[in-house]
């Protein structure tokens, strides 16, 4: 006589697990692009910001170089 019962609860955790995997590494590859960004926008920024510094002329330099 073949078995009526339902079929085994391991199957349910399984996919479950699957997902939860799925959605994990989803996360983390995103978040390890948005750093890789930042980074990146930061030091782009950082060069941006050293180029459009210019030395202040000292003011006693020219009083000097005259004396």
């Amino acid at each position: 006589m073949p078995s009526t019962s339902p079929p085994a609860p391991t199957a349910l955790p399984s996919t479950r697990r699957r997902r939860w995997w799925i959605g994990v590494s989803i996360a983390v590859v995103v978040l390890g692009l948005y750093a890789a960004a930042l980074t990146w926008t930061t030091r782009r920024l950082e060069i941006d910001i050293q180029k459009s510094i210019r030395a202040v002329p000292v003011a006693g330099a020219t009083h000097r170089e005259n004396d």
